[in-house]
């Protein structure tokens, strides 16, 4: 309660000291400390920040996926490397070196955890662990706590404007308007109608590769799905029922903290560095600072359609400008560039001749997808990639 009661640069100066302490507590090891550095707010905070602790150059790792510009933070992560005069060190990923790793990150990952994202971080992991650097500061929890993606501005603007006084119309206006809209919206958008209809909410997560509707399409024998009334709506009913006034921001923010925060971005980067023995070290979802974060108003968090605004406040001084600048993109890109040419292929073949698959899934509703993705017209990357992902995971741990 008392975060209400501070002003911006009491906040600033609070979140200084909540990171520093973090950062400290972190750096205890008997082994060498490094960071996976991709020279954005987050990964260079750990550098700035560690580097204030310790007279001994620190240990920096970037990977990238050859022949893929536009995802390519190399040039990013040096210019920060250079600033901090760390020990940096780079891996750049063919597609035979993502074909080669799917069998081994599908064998570590236990279950059919599906991100793509997942061998980059095996590769990174590898290369801390060949230089002996055993435990490694992440940045993961920074963006679902100080509202740094772009998706959760979004969500909340539309959200504010248009889905929620569309949801408090009568049913019968909601219902012809959605009978009309059906016939000229794309099917990727007609969930969103299906909401709206029944007042759920517009938000599932960052991470929702199927909708209901098309895991009917999808399986063979298919029962009816309700991923709202049995995973969703509860965590918003509760959040609501203790915070009755939050923003949609915090409620976002609530929900990924549940569901894939700690079931996906954990869980992968948990997975894959510990397969090369590496511990990972997560400052930002330190109690204390997580505590402090949730409780600043959210449009410190989020302000000019822009994430991370306090965050960058109490950056600023601490990292060089060019950081704090700079626009975000994600680890290693998206699912259309990692599942392309040969790891296109490759999947399409994983899938297409799994007797399993055939036996489960609808297969003409998947073929498609195949060359409208690499045709470019729909980005099906994290569809194929899970659909992939479980095939080989079913073959692997049953057949």
């Amino acid at each position: 309660k008392y975060v209400k009661n501070m002003n911006s640069s009491e906040i600033v100066e609070r979140l200084q000291e909540l990171l520093r302490e973090s950062i400290k507590l972190r750096m205890m090891s008997d082994v060498p400390v490094g960071v996976f550095l991709s020279g954005g707010l987050d990964s260079s905070l750990n550098v700035a920040l560690m580097k204030e602790q310790t007279d001994s150059r620190v240990n920096t790792f970037s990977v990238a996926i050859q022949d893929d510009p536009i995802s390519d933070e190399r040039s990013y992560a040096r210019r920060v490397s250079k600033y901090y005069d760390t020990n940096h060190y780079e891996k750049l990923i063919s597609q035979k070196d993502i074909l080669d790793a799917i069998p081994e990150v599908i064998y570590y990952q236990d279950e059919p955890l599906s991100d793509p994202v997942s061998i980059p971080l095996n590769f990174v992991s590898k290369l801390a662990r060949e230089t002996d650097t055993y435990v490694i500061q992440i940045g993961e929890g920074s963006d679902e706590i100080f509202a740094g993606y772009s998706l959760y501005g979004m969500i909340s603007d539309f959200n504010r404007k248009y889905y929620k006084p569309y949801s408090k119309l009568p049913y019968f206006l909601k219902k012809y308007s959605h009978t009309l809209l059906k016939k000229i919206l794309p099917e990727r958008k007609l969930m969103y109608l299906d909401w709206a209809l029944d007042n759920k909410e517009i938000f599932w997560g960052g991470a929702t590769i199927f909708s209901d509707q098309q895991k009917q399409k999808l399986l063979i024998n298919s029962s009816y799905s309700d991923t709202y009334s049995q995973f969703i709506s509860k965590h918003y009913n509760y959040y609501d029922s203790i915070m009755p006034n939050a923003s949609n921001i915090d409620r976002i923010i609530y929900l990924e903290l549940k569901h894939r925060l700690p079931e996906l971005l954990l869980m992968r980067v948990d997975k894959m560095a510990m397969a090369s023995s590496v511990e990972t070290r997560v400052p930002f979802l330190d109690h204390k600072l997580v505590e402090f974060s949730l409780n600043i108003p959210s449009e410190l968090k989020y302000r000019n359609k822009m994430g991370k605004d306090i965050l960058k406040k109490a950056a600023r001084g601490i990292v060089p400008d060019f950081v704090i600048e700079r626009k975000k993109t994600g680890f290693c890109g998206s699912a259309r560039n990692m599942v392309s040419g040969e790891v296109l292929d490759y999947a399409e073949d994983v899938i297409t001749n799994s007797y399993w698959m055939k036996n489960t899934f609808n297969m003409n509703y998947i073929k498609p997808w195949f060359e409208e993705h690499r045709s470019l017209r729909i980005d099906h990357g994290m569809r194929i990639y899970s659909l992939m992902n479980l095939a080989m995971w079913q073959k692997h741990w049953f057949d």
